[in-house]
């Protein structure tokens, strides 16, 4: 019975040619035999995968490959319009293939695909499992391949000078705190601030209450007008008839004329006779300081109002015949902008303070670049670059490089009568006391008023801010009550007073103009958000787009820009032609190693699951012999009872 079982089991191992048919031949045998299968299928599977995205890489690499050779052409063209010979015309002549390459670009990105899936575009994410497990080190992806033209250059970004405020300036800059309007009428038509239009005609007190009424604006007048002329009285002709100050005729024309015989000077007794005319002749809230030695005059006009004076003619020749206004301050809670007609006296000078950091980023605030969010609390720009450059951008963005673009500088102006207040603040940590400066007397002071304040105050500043970083200078072209602070870093202003005499100098910390550039070695983005990118001075349109889809060869400025921008571009075509090389060759390696698995795991396999024939035929044979002699002994054995009868029965 057992012989005939066994024999049995050695038929089906024969016939089947497999060790294991069933769960009771060897159930440990078995179970190792079904994983080994599947790995086994696996890795055949895995093969064809990586045999699939070879075939998509060569693809895409094709693809790339094309694209390289007409930006290599569009980069001959560029540096062919920067030939001197030719004119804008034979370079619009070249533009016209230059825009036609462009956009043979783009077509070949948009249409590269492989089984239904664009390649080049920059959407596909091509996840190929190489392996027999599924685990998330067996997968190779193909993705980041974008060589759209839009995708290809730079970006660049500088943020632009913020504006706390404007500075009012007229045609005598040089007349302290003084506007000078030749014409009654203080502005001319066609002029606006943060676009509402000026109203024609009007006169000082109008204009104050124009400012006042726009939307988050304020107007502060500095003080009374004051103007100073010498009296020239060394020739009698030079005396005109009457002046005019603030509408009231002073009269000279009477004076009696002057007796040879005195022992006065004809020049002398004419300077006191003026003198004595314009004391008891002067308008109301109008004074007059003499200086009798140099014979000057000062006059100061009403608070926070108009000094008009006609007539001086070459008498007082420092004082043009016209109306003067006070200089004023204009802040607006939004950005500010003027446009002012052509032929207008009044002119805006700005008070530029460079970026205040202070409190512009934080956790709820935060500086978004490219996808990351910055949302320190940062104290220097120092902190901000660092932070920029060293951040870990996310996928299909390009990493940000930012840079300092010059040192800190900003005019700011100051009010003389605010002098009493010129302390309690520090500048970079240096605590600042200007109130030793003497108050202005033009009898004693020698300098124009605005001059005498300017001097003193540069040089006390640059006493006090010694070792700070920060010095402060003459203003170029600003208004003569103005200065400009310059520090190679940071300026960090604190304290309860800053912004009184200083009224543009807030607390805060003012950094310079940051340059953001972008480009990624697969492709270019630059994406800036935040609730304060206007105040840390990131204006959209000041974002530069050199990518080769905005690139022309018209000129021969957009000429260079195109070169610099195709540079950028070759850069990130061979960057993603590389990557796609070096993924062929990976996949290459990866279906040698899984063919070299798969064959030693199915030998593995056969030895456990497979048929041994030599030993099962020797069995066979063996079993068969077994079978046979017990046959023939129960047949002698059955025999043996009818020999015995046999015998008895004779």
């Amino acid at each position: 019975m057992s012989s005939n079982q066994a024999l049995d089991s050695v038929f089906k191992r024969l016939s089947s040619g497999f060790r294991i048919n069933s769960a009771s031949d060897d159930a440990a045998g078995l179970q190792i035999s079904s994983r080994l299968t599947s790995q086994i299928n696996g890795l055949d599977q895995a093969t064809r995968n990586a045999q699939d995205a070879i075939s998509v890489s060569q693809v895409a690499d094709g693809a790339i490959g094309e694209v390289t050779n007409l930006v290599q052409r569009m980069r001959q063209l560029a540096i062919q319009a920067q030939n001197g010979i030719y004119t804008d015309n034979d370079r619009l002549a070249l533009d016209k293939e230059f825009q036609a390459l462009k956009q043979e670009i783009d077509r070949v990105a948009n249409t590269t695909t492989f089984a239904g899936n664009t390649l080049t575009r920059g959407d596909y994410e091509g996840n190929f499992l190489v392996g027999a497990n599924g685990d998330s080190d067996e997968y190779i992806t193909i993705t980041d391949l974008d060589i759209r033209s839009q995708r290809l250059g730079f970006y660049g970004w500088a943020t632009r000078e913020t504006f706390t405020g404007f500075r009012t300036q007229f045609d005598n800059p040089n007349k302290s705190n003084t506007g000078f309007i030749k014409e009654q009428a203080l502005l001319g038509p066609g002029g606006s601030i943060n676009g509402v239009t000026i109203p024609n005609g009007l006169d000082f007190n109008g204009f104050v209450n124009f400012v006042q009424a726009l939307p988050g604006a304020d107007i502060t007048v500095d003080g009374p007008v004051k103007l100073r002329s010498n009296i020239n009285t060394t020739n009698p002709a030079n005396i005109p008839d009457f002046i005019t100050i603030n509408g009231t005729e002073i009269r000279f024309d009477d004076i009696v004329p002057h007796d040879p015989l005195s022992a006065q000077s004809e020049s002398e007794y004419l300077y006191f006779e003026i003198k004595n005319r314009i004391q008891s002749g002067l308008p109301a809230n109008v004074s007059a300081n003499f200086n009798d030695s140099t014979r000057l005059v000062a006059f100061s006009g009403p608070d926070k109002n108009t000094l008009t004076i006609n007539g001086t003619g070459l008498m007082m020749s420092a004082i043009t015949d016209g109306a003067y206004i006070p200089s004023t301050f204009i802040t607006t809670d939004t950005a500010f902008s003027v446009s002012m007609a052509g032929n207008t006296p009044l002119r805006f000078n700005g008070i530029a303070k460079d970026n205040n950091l202070e409190g512009l980023i934080s956790s709820t605030n935060p500086l978004t670049i490219n996808g990351v969010d910055f949302t320190d609390n940062f104290t220097s720009s120092a902190q901000l670059i660092n932070a920029i450059n060293s951040a870990d951008y996310p996928a299909n963005n390009s990493p940000v490089t930012a840079r300092a673009l010059n040192s800190v500088s900003f005019r700011t102006s100051f009010l003389p009568s605010e002098l009493s207040n010129a302390v309690n603040f520090s500048i970079n940590g240096q605590d600042i006391d200007l109130t030793s400066i003497q108050e202005y007397n033009p009898l004693i002071h020698p300098q124009e008023e605005a001059a005498y304040y300017r001097t003193n105050v540069i040089n006390q500043l640059n006493t006090q801010l010694s070792g700070s970083g920060v010095s402060a200078q003459l203003s170029l072209g600003g208004n003569a009550l103005s200065l400009t602070l310059v520090s190679s870093g940071d300026v960090a202003i604190s304290g309860p007073n800053a912004g009184v005499f200083f009224p543009e100098l807030k607390p805060g910390i003012y950094i310079p103009r940051i340059e953001l550039r972008s480009f990624g070695d697969g492709f270019t983005n630059l994406e800036v958000s935040s609730n304060n990118a206007s105040q840390l001075g990131f204006v959209l349109e000041d974002r530069v787009e050199a990518i080769i889809s905005r690139m022309d060869i018209s000129t021969f400025e957009s000429a260079a820009l195109s070169v610099q921008s195709i540079d950028v571009g070759l850069s990130q075509l061979g960057f993603q032609q590389s990557s796609i090389g070096a993924i062929e060759n990976r996949l290459a390696s990866t279906i040698r190693n899984i063919t070299n698995t798969s064959e030693n795991v199915s030998t593995a396999r056969s030895r456990i699951r497979d048929t041994d024939f030599a030993k099962e035929t020797a069995e066979l044979t063996r079993l068969q012999i077994v079978t046979q002699a017990a046959s023939s002994l129960l047949s002698q054995a059955n025999l043996r009872p009818n020999q015995v009868l046999s015998l008895l029965t004779r």
